[in-house]
This record gives structure tokens, C-alpha cells and sequence, in this order.
């Protein structure tokens, strides 16, 4: 392993006012998926990948030594449950299957990746140059139908979870469904029971893929800040998978974040954009709600591309580099890079 706490430079133009300030800074992605790239494929998270193809592929965006070139202070890792292939008894040993490989991450690099489960985690890992890592369960369907799992996946490690993800279940409807499509908008019982134990434990409650309604209603129900771990805006890019004008003032009620995403596709309908076209999403953010729930969540290693000046994960100096392009003064920045995910997490986590 590299030795932790190094930055490199961005393949791109990164000057070095922009090098210097994402070093200083507590840099925070809200979702990656490596490790489900790893159940899928034997991927090794501890090896330093190439990019050999001209432009990245929809994954090998992520391991452990470019997330410390590219400054990670903390990473949140997708926990992925196929509604298909799995039986609902059989969902908890897949989560378990997640949160071993976390586990085995740690050990095998001596902490410089560490699991997080208070804002003081990650505070602690960017002191020590290492990357405190969180983990999120995609679909609540992970919990096979029962409330009291999620106080297993929380002793396990689990600090959030999305309500739905592309299949309908007991608690929510997605925006767009590859399984189950069709599931009724709103929240369910079970959806208020979710959300209500969540606010209980300290699990922060994900609105990305939620359908609309469903969304508004969790929102409102929800006593703790709020999360959409990785979405583009209706406002510049109108489509399913994008969220409105509505849906971002009711995250802002609730004192969460934004995490903007870093696919083409859901920030300009297209293969190929740029990281400006990334900022302007985050600037949206910021004239509509206000920079302080601004943040990361690329969707990394989620089968999407990635703009032209990003190659892979150790290029995130070039969204620091963008900001200032935009004239943000150095605690915007500071703020969508981490600070304001950290606040969330030590408001629902503690801290």
C-alpha cells in the first residue's frame, strides 16, 4: 500500500491553489460501489488499477490506493441485494457478506481504510491520513421484510439506507423499476415504521431512486436530516432519475445534503460531459437551497461513465478545481467536498 495521506495530481489541469486546499480539505464521497464491483466480478479493492481503455469503462473507478490519491477522507460503500436472485431470509447473509469485506479491508491495510460509525470516525481518519469508510444499504428490501433487521445491520456497521432502489418493496416505490415496477407511490406502514426506527437508532434516511411522492412523504416524516446519496437535478437535466425543485426544498427542511452524481447521463442526457457540467448541478443546489447542503455522491463503480476530466476516483482535485473555476470562496468549497456530509453524519450518527 501507498503510504496513506497523499494527494495526487489530477490528470487533468488542477492548479495548485485547488491541489493544496482539497489536501486541507475533509473530502467526503457519499457512494461508491467497489464493493459490489467485487461480489460481482473478483475485483480486488486493495490493488491499484488502470485505466487502459481511452475513456473509462462503467466501472475500475475505484480502489483503495486511488482513494487516497485522490484525497478521500471518507467514502460511503453501497451494499447491493438482488430482489431476484436472493430469498428474503437469505438477504442478511449478503449484507454480512458486505461487511466482512470492510472488515477485511481494514485488517489487510493495517487501518489506512477503517470502518466509520460516528462523524468522529472520519474526522479521526483524516487526521491519520486515513479513509473512513461507511456503509449503505441500497433498497430496503435488503431487510426481507422485517423492521428488526435493521438493528442488526446498524450493530454490523450499516449508517444508511436507501428506501428503495430499482425494485418496489414493503417500505417504497423507486422512480424507476428494472423489477417490481409498478409498486405504489408513497410510503407504506412499513415505510413510516422504517423511518421512524431509523431516526431511533442513528441511520440516515437515503432519497436516491425514491419515487417522488414517497420521497416528499419521507421527508416529512423524518426528525433527522435527510440524505440523496447520489442524483443530478430536474432543474437542469429533466428525467426520471433526477430530483425537482420540491424534492430538493424538502431535503433543505430537514437540515440534509445533495450528493450530486457523477454520470453524464443524469447530468446532460448524454456519454460524455464535463466536469463544469457536474459543478453546475452543485451550483443549482446552491442557489436553491443554499451551498451548505451541497455535497458529493459519485455513483463510482455503478456501471456509469464519467465526465471527460475524471478518469477515476483519484482525479477528485478537478471538482475542487471547478469550484474555484466558479469563484466559490474556499469554505463553500470546503463544505461540498465533506464538510456538509460530516455534519449530517454527526447530527444522525453522533459524533
Amino acid at each position: 500500500m501507498r503510504s496513506p495521506g497523499r494527494v495526487g495530481q489530477a490528470k487533468g489541469i488542477a492548479s495548485q491553489e485547488a491541489l493544496e486546499l482539497h489536501r486541507a480539505s475533509l473530502v467526503i464521497d457519499l457512494h461508491v460501489d467497489t464493493l459490489f464491483i467485487q461480489r460481482l466480478t473478483g475485483y480486488d479493492p486493495l490493488r491499484r488499477h488502470k485505466v487502459r481503455t481511452p475513456r473509462p469503462l462503467v466501472w475500475n473507478h475505484a480502489d483503495v490506493p486511488r482513494m487516497i490519491l485522490g484525497g478521500l477522507s471518507g467514502v460511503g460503500l453501497g451494499i447491493v441485494v438482488n430482489p431476484v436472485l436472493s430469498l428474503p431470509r437469505n438477504r442478511p447473509r449478503i449484507v454480512s457478506w458486505y461487511i466482512s469485506r470492510l472488515i477485511d479491508l481494514s485488517f489487510r491495510t493495517s487501518g489506512t481504510i477503517r470502518v466509520a460509525l460516528s462523524a468522529g470516525d472520519i474526522r479521526r481518519a483524516k487526521e491519520q491520513g486515513a479513509i473512513g469508510a461507511f456503509l449503505g444499504v441500497e433498497g430496503a428490501h435488503a431487510l426481507g421484510g422485517r423492521i428488526d433487521m435493521l438493528d442488526r445491520y446498524y450493530a454490523w456497521g450499516v449508517r444508511y439506507l436507501t428506501l428503495a432502489h430499482f425494485s418496489a418493496n414493503r417500505a417504497a416505490s423507486p422512480a424507476f423499476g428494472l423489477v417490481g415496477k409498478g409498486g405504489r407511490p408513497g410510503l407504506t406502514g412499513f415505510g413510516y415504521e422504517l423511518i421512524d426506527r431509523m431516526n431511533e437508532l442513528g441511520v440516515i434516511v437515503d432519497l436516491a431512486h425514491v419515487e417522488r411522492q414517497g420521497f416528499l412523504e419521507a421527508a416529512r416524516r423524518s426528525r433527522a436530516p435527510v440524505i440523496v446519496s447520489h442524483t443530478g437535478v430536474r432543474g437542469l437535466c429533466p428525467m426520471w432519475r433526477n430530483i425537482d425543485d420540491e424534492q430538493l426544498d424538502a431535503v433543505a427542511a430537514t437540515g440534509g445534503v445533495v450528493g450530486i452524481i457523477f454520470s453524464p447521463y443524469f447530468l446532460a442526457r448524454s456519454l460524455r460531459t464535463s466536469v463544469d457540467t457536474l459543478v453546475s448541478h452543485i451550483d443549482y443546489v446552491r442557489r436553491r437551497i443554499g451551498w451548505h447542503h451541497a455535497a458529493l455522491g459519485s455513483d463510482m463503480d455503478g456501471l456509469i461513465l464519467l465526465p471527460d476530466e475524471i478518469r477515476d476516483i483519484s482525479d477528485m482535485p478537478m471538482i475542487t478545481e471547478a469550484l474555484l473555476r466558479r469563484g466559490y470562496p474556499h469554505e463553500w468549497i470546503q463544505g461540498v467536498l465533506g464538510g456538509n456530509a460530516l455534519r449530517v453524519f454527526a447530527q444522525v450518527c453522533g459524533d
